[in-house]
């Protein structure tokens, strides 16, 4: 939808997180995208299980989730509904994906778009911009303006972005360690937005991570998750994000 629609990912990989700003001397809005990066980047796979509750047109979704990925856009979601019973099972390597919707008693395999994502999970976001999310991260807008503000909340800040094409981007973060609280995106050309929050922060490795999520957009659409479990760069095996499914059943084709 919006976040990468118009965003250039940084690049390089590095092991340990930043530290804050120097006393007295507010990071720049280049310093803060960069420390960004390095959390993102920090974390190079995760798994979690908890809760999941999500609403768009189609209805309202109610279960329990089992989620993991791998850095940067490798996803496997499942989701069981009323007494323990399989909904949901969703399968991306970033490029193609594939999925059981036991509910309607069928399989599907396409390409891992936008559209498709939006078709299971209510929200149309991409692998990638996902992983970002779920482990407490946002993709940022790059090539525009950047300012960062002080915020209401002692040690917070907020960092205001824009691009030049209607996109507008903020976030508030902790200026000790980089931890995102809260981001929301809008294109006031076309009135989309959407709205992140990372709530219930728990340190793992190497830093603070969100065991609640809660998104939502314009239009009403929401999708919150609640973890009672979280790993953060657990060893998780490769065949677990091949897009596949068992043989013999009936495959419908992903536009």
């Amino acid at each position: 939808m919006l976040w990468l629609a118009t965003c250039t990912w940084l690049m390089g990989a590095c092991a340990t997180l930043p530290g804050g700003p120097v006393a007295g001397q507010p990071p720049s809005s280049s310093q803060v995208m960069e420390r960004l990066e390095v959390r993102r980047q920090a974390v190079q796979s995760f798994s979690m299980q908890g809760e999941i509750q999500g609403r768009n047109q189609a209805g309202e979704l109610n279960g329990e989730q089992r989620i993991m990925g791998r850095y940067p856009d490798r996803l496997r979601a499942e989701v069981m509904g009323p007494f323990g019973r399989p909904a949901l099972l969703l399968i991306s390597d970033g490029v193609r994906m594939a999925v059981l919707a036991y509910g309607e008693n069928k399989a599907y395999q396409g390409p891992a778009s936008r559209a498709n994502v939006a078709r299971f999970l209510g929200l149309p976001l991409t692998p990638a911009e996902i992983y970002s999310l779920l482990t407490g991260s946002v993709p940022l807008l790059t090539g525009g303006q950047g300012a960062v503000h002080p915020s209401s909340q002692a040690g917070r800040a907020v960092l205001q972005l824009k691009d030049g094409a209607g996109l507008e981007q903020g976030l508030i973060f902790s200026l000790d360690d980089y931890t995102v609280f809260e981001a929301w995106v809008s294109d006031r050309n076309q009135g989309q937005s959407l709205n992140a929050k990372f709530e219930a922060l728990a340190s793992q490795g190497p830093g603070r991570y969100p065991k609640r999520i809660l998104l939502s957009d314009q239009d009403g659409r929401s999708l919150s998750l609640d973890c009672d479990q979280l790993k953060i760069n657990t060893a998780l095996d490769d065949k677990l994000f091949e897009p596949s499914l068992p043989p013999g059943m009936e495959v419908q084709e992903l536009p």
